[in-house]
């Protein structure tokens, strides 16, 4: 199977997402028509190319950037955050690249950094989340993003900033070894559909079988047991794929 002919284009996004957050994570990313056609063009890193995710996660100067990067990765979505695509710039600060496989509905987290799961994430980029959330996507990120896509955004966005830490590996192996090659997240801290657009609602406690939020007129409506909840036997945001029988509650 070839590679979708759309990836440039998240490429774009995700700068335009970082952006959007204020915390200029991934370097000036745009599209530009090229030789072999059009085509992301991104400002390159005069890296230390010897450095990468495993040799500065306990380096307390970067703590907060790479913090950043954790939450950035969860909400957009992204399927390939290697050790190698954390950068240390000239200027001593940490840039995010290779961002294409990112903003699925479905989520696809896959990651080596989960050295943070279960802390509480900093407040301001909790507000930093929730003021996201709150503006909406603006063009041109929205000009990108299907409407689908949007919407799976922002509940994403909505989700992380309720439960207010880093989001926990279920799967048993937080740590790839010695290799640079990330785990997929077999059993993610928030699982969820759109069926369709408009305000977020999001249903916070749940005793394992789960009914959706309800829509109203300009409400939007979480596919029927598969929607973003918390356990209330625990401090973790964990998944719940049973079908709903209607034995939510909403905080």
């Amino acid at each position: 199977m070839g590679l979708s002919p759309c990836l440039y284009k998240r490429e774009e996004a995700a700068y335009l997402f970082s952006e959007a957050l204020g915390w200029g994570l991934v370097p000036p990313t745009i599209v530009r028509e090229g030789p072999l056609g059009e085509g992301s063009l991104q400002l390159f890193v005069e890296a230390e190319f010897e450095q990468h995710w495993f040799t500065m996660r306990e380096d307390p100067a970067h703590r907060e950037r790479l913090q950043k990067i954790c939450v950035f990765d969860f909400v957009a979505n992204n399927a390939d955050r290697k050790s190698g695509h954390c950068l240390l710039g000239p200027d001593n600060l940490i840039y995010a690249i290779d961002n294409g496989l990112t903003f699925h509905t479905e989520l696809k987290l896959r990651t080596v950094i989960w050295d943070y799961a279960g802390e509480t994430i900093p407040k301001g980029m909790v507000e930093d989340l929730k003021t996201f959330v709150k503006e909406g996507l603006r063009s041109p990120l929205a000009d990108i993003l299907a409407p689908d896509e949007q919407q799976a955004l922002l509940v994403r966005a909505q989700a992380l900033a309720d439960y207010a830490r880093f989001p926990e590996d279920q799967s048993g192996h937080r740590y790839p070894g010695r290799s640079c090659s990330p785990r997929r997240v077999t059993s993610p801290g928030i699982a969820f559909s759109i069926t369709r657009t408009g305000p977020l609602r999001l249903t916070k406690f749940c005793t394992g079988e789960c009914s959706p939020a309800l829509p109203d007129a300009s409400a939007s409506s979480l596919a029927h047991g598969a929607h973003p909840r918390y356990a209330p036997d625990s401090d973790r945001l964990i998944p719940r794929r049973s079908p709903c029988r209607g034995t939510c509650s909403a905080m």
